[in-house]
């Protein structure tokens, strides 16, 4: 196919016949979330109308390019589809990190930081002995399982990195493992496809989750979190942003502007908990209790003295018996079990801080702010701007 000459400047981008092609998938949440942030850029920026190519996403084709479209944003994870939108000369955006380069200007997740978190996240659970899956030949599958497993590993905890023999036989992979595996065990999944794998393979070994097995998967989709019994926990991503974020590159590139910048990385806004992974690793009955109980009351306030009464001790020797469980103290895991609560309400809702506040525990805005800043080492407006659509 022959280059297309692009004209610099605002007519491309604000005319009305101006069209954009969008692969994406529309049946997974990743694919819906960012064509809505796709959409939103298009709409209050670009004046652009979408052409969405569902079916073509999915066999990693390129479609028939009409004259009057002037771009392209793709989650594009197959040689040939990267060459074929190549080829066209139009102005393209990726937003798959399965391959490791495209060529293509790129806004993809931050794997390495969805590694961390999930680290970060089980072995706060109390989860010393951890399990990972990696799949060779996806790119971002290797990123996140290396940086899960460092990061795991620097704060002493041991981990198993299980390499799947391809997709086919990837569950069969994951039941070998689990099946030799000691326990209790944290595993993350890398992606909620993976965690339906090894939760169905945990109910069919008897292993109780999460207390002998935790699951931990990756997108917080909709409806595969929610497909089995128990309801499987996940590392969330603003797809919205990101498809916000890929449309602003675009437009950059229609607008005449180089573009010789690495790939744009979108963070994790956090671990949504669900049944998987809803507890910790203890073995103390009346730690586990208060846990469920700190889980339970999130949205109301009370005190460490409420808290011990509900499990039949005093303040000072649950303070002990949960110190010596899980290796932290009570104050910071409520107050780290309060924050992560704001950071989902931040990045959901348009609520005001001193609703969130309130509906995270805490008994005011100002001291809500300060904690805040202290544990995610950025004030309450700036992460919701860094995690919600330009």
């Amino acid at each position: 196919m022959q280059r297309k000459a692009i004209v610099p400047g605002p007519t491309i981008a604000t005319t009305n016949a101006a069209r954009v092609v969008t692969l994406m998938d529309c049946i997974h949440d990743y694919g819906r979330r960012a064509l809505e942030g796709i959409a939103r850029f298009g709409n209050t920026q670009g004046g652009w109308t979408l052409e969405l190519h569902h079916e073509d996403q999915i066999h990693q084709r390129l479609p028939p390019i009409a004259d009057n479209v002037v771009g392209i944003i793709a989650h594009a994870f197959r040689p040939k589809l990267i060459d074929a939108i190549r080829r066209t000369g139009l102005p393209a955006v990726n937003t798959s990190s399965v391959l490791h380069r495209t060529g293509l200007p790129t806004v993809i997740p931050d794997n390495d930081a969805i590694g961390v978190t999930a680290a970060d996240d089980l072995v706060r659970r109390g989860f010393h002995r951890l399990m990972t899956f990696v799949h060779p030949r996806w790119f971002h599958s290797v990123q996140r399982a290396a940086a899960f497993e460092r990061t795991a590993r620097s704060s002493g905890a041991s981990v198993v990195t299980v390499e799947l023999t391809s997709i086919q036989r990837a569950e069969d992979d994951i039941a070998t493992a689990l099946a030799d595996s000691p326990t209790p065990l944290g595993v993350f999944a890398g992606s909620d496809g993976m965690a339906v794998f090894a939760v169905r393979q945990c109910l069919h070994l008897g292993l109780s989750m999460p207390e002998q097995v935790a699951v931990l998967g990756v997108d917080n989709d909709s409806l595969t979190t929610r497909m089995m019994s128990p309801s499987i926990s996940s590392v969330e991503l603003p797809w919205e942003k990101l498809g916000y974020e890929a449309a602003a590159r675009l437009h950059r590139l229609l607008q005449g502007e180089t573009d010789d910048d690495g790939p744009q990385l979108i963070p994790p806004t956090g671990v949504v908990t669900r049944q998987t992974t809803d507890g910790v690793s203890v073995a103390d009955g009346a730690v586990a209790s208060a846990i469920a109980f700190i889980r339970q009351r999130l949205t109301v306030p009370f005190t460490l003295d409420d808290l011990a009464a509900e499990v039949a001790l005093s303040r000072r020797s649950l303070e002990l018996r949960f110190k010596k469980a899980t290796g932290r103290t009570l104050q910071g895991y409520l107050t780290e079990a309060r924050i992560e609560r704001a950071k989902q309400l931040l990045t959901e809702t348009d609520r005001a801080m001193p609703d969130i506040a309130e509906s995270s525990g805490f008994t005011n805005a100002s001291y809500f702010a300060t904690a805040f800043r202290k544990h995610a080492s950025t004030t309450p407006t700036a992460f919701r701007a860094r995690h919600r659509l330009g």
